[in-house]
């Protein structure tokens, strides 16, 4: 994540402009296929329905990060979608590409602290952190997250 960042930052000259674009587009596509593991671990692997039984009142708000999930990952698609269309650099399409991507990479930071308050929540809640803390799924989880970046 931290990688897409700064690629509209500084634009490449008009001659360079489709290596840079193809570039862009491999490494949001990466990311995108990366995310799309951590959903499915967290939504498949067991690991949203740990939080859950550890904390059955967290179940409203796991259904709506799973939700928030769809959101994420169509947004990934448009933005690839639209980008692809894009044959210039001076092309204000572009422009509103990047302030898509950098919306995204925004809501993304607030799904993980969204992510994370629950599982601090789940976790602390009775305050016996020894037993419950030593879960494997929690800690690939938070594992992944700190290999994408958030």
């Amino acid at each position: 994540m931290n990688q897409l960042s700064p690629v509209f930052d500084e634009l490449p000259e008009e001659e360079n402009f489709h290596s840079w674009k193809l570039n862009f587009l491999w490494q949001l596509r990466d990311f995108g296929n990366q995310l799309k593991k951590h959903f499915d671990l967290e939504e498949f692997g067991g690991y949203n329905a740990e939080l859950v039984k550890l904390a059955s009142h967290l179940l409203p708000k796991i259904e709506t990060i799973e939700e928030e999930h769809l959101k994420i990952s169509s947004d990934i698609e448009h933005i690839l979608d639209v980008f692809k269309g894009i044959q210039r650099v001076n092309s204000a399409k572009l422009h509103r590409v990047g302030g898509k991507v950098s919306d995204l990479i925004h809501f993304i930071r607030d799904h993980e602290a969204t992510e994370h308050a629950s599982i601090q929540e789940a976790y602390y809640q009775d305050y016996s952190v020894g037993a419950k803390f030593g879960s494997a799924n929690f800690l690939y989880v938070l594992s992944l997250d700190y290999a994408i970046g958030g």
